[in-house]
């Protein structure tokens, strides 16, 4: 049985996130807050769990009052960590990075039992008592790719949130198909018929299956299932967020895909269909990541 919570939006100012604006909503995220704790504290008294496992969700007073070990899926360490090893980390992620990402953090590292922080790369010096790293988690029916072919197929999935990134496209033939996931057809309808715009759909699984090249908002869930499938990628950060730009960079780091900003997504992509063997051969290289769900299982088993 599903029960909502409410949740918790970024101030926004002209389509970007605003850390003005999300600091003056202080008062109404505590009210969220609160409204949650009651929510929680009466499927408790209900369900009485063994363990509860969040989800970057703070409403922990209700975990505590009952003495439930919580668990926390989260990876605000490995952000932390990577955002001081990328030097050139741009300056406009610094007000996320500290009043958001890092707040996220010391959440983290004093509240739950324990915390399962999903990494692209597994094997970097995180794991304590505190926090454990595990492989990436994604959905199910996504099959990583053990050979490659002519490129033939393009998809742009990208944020549909407030946040999400603008596709526009000016050329009539990119040499490949190409599925747009997530936004309706311009006025006009599309330039040419190899370009399909699919709206929101809920099952994606066989549009990404199939994609020789995905390009992805800097959201850890995505870059997640394009690094399980071995597909190359474009990653586009939303402005201003740290976590995302830090994801994008490692995608660069690793060698498989290009961080590149709003203006420049259809010249990203256009780059990168020219260096898709160069992304390919980059994979060969990177360890295909394990199985990070069967790895946090294991891990909350032992907790209860």
């Amino acid at each position: 049985m599903v029960h909502e919570n409410q949740s918790f939006n970024y101030g926004s100012n002209n389509g970007q996130i605003s850390m003005f604006g999300t600091a003056k909503s202080v008062l109404h995220y505590w009210r969220i807050a609160k409204n949650n704790e009651k929510r929680i504290a009466a499927l408790i008294k209900k369900l009485k769990p063994d363990a509860v496992i969040t989800d970057s969700d703070y409403s922990f007073k209700p975990m505590k009052r009952f003495k439930i070990p919580i668990i926390a899926l989260n990876n605000a360490n490995v952000v932390r960590f990577l955002y001081h090893r990328f030097a050139d980390r741009p300056r406009s992620i610094w007000a996320q990075f500290h009043l958001i990402e890092y707040m996220d953090y010391l959440f983290h590292f004093f509240i739950p039992d324990l915390v399962l922080a999903p990494s692209l790369d597994s094997k970097l010096p995180l794991n304590t008592n505190q926090f454990k790293v595990t492989d990436v988690i994604v959905r199910q029916g996504f099959f990583p790719k053990i050979s490659y072919s002519t490129p033939k197929r393009v998809v742009v999935m990208l944020s549909g949130s407030t946040f999400g990134s603008p596709v526009k496209f000016s050329r009539r033939d990119y040499g490949v198909h190409i599925d747009v996931v997530g936004r309706d057809a311009p006025e006009g309808g599309s330039l040419n018929s190899r370009i399909v715009f699919h709206g929101k759909i809920l099952n994606t699984q066989q549009i990404l299956n199939d994609a020789d090249l995905l390009v992805i908002n800097g959201g850890f869930s995505a870059v997640s299932e394009a690094f399980w499938l071995r597909v190359p990628m474009v990653v586009v950060p939303v402005a201003r967020h740290a976590e995302q730009w830090i994801n994008a960079r490692m995608i660069a780091h690793l060698g498989v895909g290009i961080l590149a900003q709003e203006q420049e997504l259809e010249s990203a992509m256009v780059t990168a269909l020219q260096r898709l063997d160069q992304f390919r051969a980059a994979y060969a290289q990177v360890p295909a990541p394990l199985d990070g769900a069967e790895q946090a299982a294991e891990e909350i088993m032992k907790i209860i």
